[in-house]
């Protein structure tokens, strides 16, 4: 698979996050050094950042290169590999937030090293949990306080993701120079798993390509410059021509453009605020200054092919 290959092999081969490094791997050589079992540690973060990435390098640094990794098991299935554990390993569990309730409670007497029940009386061997979750809030308190460091990852800058998309030319066999580079990270908003998959669909067209040639290929796909597509830019519109601008609520926003209101407020409104193209006031959602400068262009037709930032966003 793809996006496993450009999946970092090593601490080495992880991009950005070097003060979060310093501190996984501080606290895993302190605790082997005193003997001890490193604390359960939780990866928190949007999407596409890397967690996975880094649970799963954390993972085999306090395992000695063993890696086990469950999400949605059963309850009997969780109790009987955690009741397999010979001891000092770590066990990695991606949205964390998801397991069902029952996995919940035994996840939770296995980390206060309570017997879980059934047929075993005695407590789980000293483990590690790696836990990853994008919605924190949703994991049960007793679970989350139990964490002994809490890692939020946050979103890159471009010169980060500009390095990132150069390691993965690298693992895709292609020659991407700097400033070709510098076009994908422009449109990845900060995000890793963007930045590969828009480098993916450049190397669909060219192996070799020039700075040009990647914008080319990325106003082709519907991504304009700020990383925005098609969707957010529909979004823009329908505030900007049929709401003025603002505010409008979300249901109304939702009704409107027929996305759901879950769909817009987790997948399509957080980078619209993140860009400060748009803010969310007491009476609904608001374009901002560069909000209305960003859609004066669209309708304007400035620019045909490639949709740049306007100046008032600076």
């Amino acid at each position: 698979m793809t996006e496993r290959r450009l999946r970092p092999q090593s601490w080495d081969d992880l991009i950005g996050n070097d003060h979060w490094k310093l501190i996984i791997r501080r606290l895993v050589s302190a605790a082997k050094e005193r003997g001890e079992q490193p604390e359960h540690i939780l990866f928190d973060g949007p999407p596409g950042l890397g967690k996975t990435a880094m649970s799963v390098l954390t993972q085999a640094e306090i395992s000695d290169g063993g890696k086990r990794s469950y999400a949605g098991q059963s309850s009997a299935e969780i109790t009987a590999e955690l009741y397999a554990l010979d001891g000092g390993e770590a066990i990695f569990i991606d949205e964390l937030h998801a397991l069902a309730p029952e996995a919940v409670e035994i996840v939770q007497l296995a980390m206060e090293g309570t017997p879980v029940g059934g047929r075993f009386d005695a407590p789980v061997a000293p483990w590690t949990l790696i836990g990853a979750t994008t919605k924190p809030g949703q994991i049960e308190a007793p679970i989350r306080d139990r964490f002994g460091l809490t890692v939020k990852l946050d979103y890159y800058p471009d010169d980060e993701i500009a390095q990132i998309a150069g390691r993965s030319a690298e693992k895709l066999d292609m020659e991407l120079q700097p400033k070709a580079a510098d076009e994908v990270a422009t449109r990845s908003r900060g995000v890793p798993r963007i930045a590969n998959r828009l480098l993916r669909r450049v190397r669909d067209v060219y192996n070799t390509p020039t700075p040009r040639q990647v914008d080319e290929v990325l106003v082709e796909l519907g991504v304009d410059s700020w990383g925005l597509e098609t969707c957010d830019r529909a979004l823009l519109m329908l505030m900007y021509e049929r709401f003025e601008g603002g505010p409008v609520g979300l249901r109304t926003i939702a009704a409107a453009s027929g996305i759901d209101p879950q769909t817009l407020a987790e997948g399509v409104e957080p980078y619209l605020l993140r860009a400060g193209l748009i803010d969310v006031r007491e009476r609904g959602r608001q374009l901002t200054a560069a909000g209305f400068a960003y859609c004066k262009l669209i309708r304007s037709r400035l620019d045909s092919t490639k949709l740049k930032r306007p100046s008032s966003a600076n």
